[in-house]
């Protein structure tokens, strides 16, 4: 997806204090996933110590911050104690999406607090991106449901931020070919993009970027090395509904 996780059993060291160093990790992350199945969350032991100490940890973030993220691997029942918390099965179709949309918002969140060269930089790593993986649902989406303005928010490959306006048409019948046209700031870029399912892929002026259509109307979309963009819908098209069907809150 393009982010580093910190994996115990992976990345702890032969020496290493691992219990201190598990509780630093998760002091110091970014966001924490919380992966629960129907062993893990009967099983007694430090795993249960580790799911308190994030929810600490979430207590210290801003009042709407997304922090812990529950991820289930199976049909479990989620402790009573992350039910406050929206949760993404990892076994539903557009589980990866999901996560990647949490997880792109989480970055802009700490980038905005933390602009490029001010403290510690949250932005991707040179050479990071998202790679390849299933995208939410199959749904086909129509002309009318994307033609519009978006408010532009992102990070580029340097780690800073940006935003702007984009506005997307459809310029053919099929409903399946776009014309981009972004404003960032001072800059206009223009693109022609096609839609297969729920990706948009779009080329212009020597760039490509992918969009990835969501369930609630919003796209995300990487480009270059590592840069990312999350596309918001200003307002509806007339006579249509953004929000797609789909898995939507509890």
């Amino acid at each position: 997806m393009g982010f580093t996780p910190w994996i115990a059993v992976e990345d702890l060291l032969p020496g290493q204090q691992w219990k201190d160093e598990i509780r630093r990790q998760i002091k110091a992350a970014g966001a924490i996933l919380i992966i629960l199945s129907s062993k893990s969350i009967v099983k007694p032991g430090y795993f249960q110590i580790e799911i308190s100490y994030a929810l600490d940890v979430a207590q210290e973030q801003l009042e709407g911050d997304i922090f812990v993220i529950p991820i289930r691997l199976d049909d479990c029942q989620v402790p009573a104690r992350l039910n406050d918390l929206q949760w993404v099965d990892l076994f539903s179709e557009a589980a990866y999406s999901k996560i990647s949309n949490s997880l792109n918002a989480r970055a802009l969140e700490i980038a905005e607090r933390h602009p490029q060269g001010q403290g510690d930089s949250y932005g991707p790593k040179k050479g990071m991106r998202i790679d390849s993986m299933p995208y939410g649902s199959s749904e086909e989406f129509g002309q009318e449901s994307l033609e519009g303005q978006y408010l532009v928010q992102g990070i580029n490959p340097d780690g800073s931020l940006h935003k702007g306006i984009a506005t997307i048409k459809g310029i053919d019948d099929s409903g399946n070919v776009f014309t981009i046209i972004s404003t960032i700031e001072n800059d206009v870029f223009r693109y022609v993009g096609r839609l297969r399912k729920n990706i948009l892929h779009a080329e212009g002026e020597g760039h490509q970027i992918v969009y990835f259509l969501q369930w609630d109307g919003s796209m995300s979309a990487h480009w270059g090395a590592s840069g990312l963009d999350r596309l918001i819908p200003m307002a509806a098209p007339v006579g249509k509904d953004r929000h797609r069907h789909g898995e939507g809150p509890k």
